[in-house]
């Protein structure tokens, strides 16, 4: 069953379900910028040999917010904080280059990092599509 469907057998207005949707923004806001206020620097150290400046903290701020697929073990972290981002449990959904949507989980996003994290020609490729996302993961499986 589709959103539009759900939200007609509930009954829902527009209005209504447009002032939930804003009130999740603004909870997810609040949420990301608490974790990049409090939590994104131990997060960096923990993941990473950079040296946390400013420009850091404001380049990862900036990255966070956007669903980009990415195989970044800082940005998995502060998504998997962020209870809003993931509202499937332990799945993460991103947009692709193409815009199509995909969904996959911690485990997964692990494997991707893991492997693939140092790889950014081949991150690149797979932010192209679904095509080129599904064939990479495939073989990423295929081989571990």
């Amino acid at each position: 069953m589709n959103y539009k469907t759900f939200k007609n057998k509930l009954n829902i207005s527009d209005n209504i379900s447009d002032r939930y949707s804003s009130i999740n923004e603004e909870i997810n806001i609040d949420n990301y910028q608490y974790i990049i206020e409090h939590l994104l620097p131990t997060i960096i150290k923990k993941h990473s040999n950079s040296i946390i400046t400013e420009q850091l903290i404001k380049e990862y701020s900036n990255k966070v917010f956007n669903k980009e697929f990415s195989g970044d073990r800082v940005l998995f972290e502060i998504r998997k904080l962020n209870k809003l981002d993931n509202i499937l449990p332990n799945k993460l959904d991103y947009i692709l280059e193409d815009n199509s949507r995909i969904v996959i989980n911690y485990e997964t996003q692990e494997l991707i990092n893991n492997i693939l994290g140092n790889h950014k020609d081949i991150i690149d490729y797979m932010q192209k599509n679904s095509n080129n996302f599904s064939k990479t993961i495939n073989q990423i499986k295929g081989y571990h």
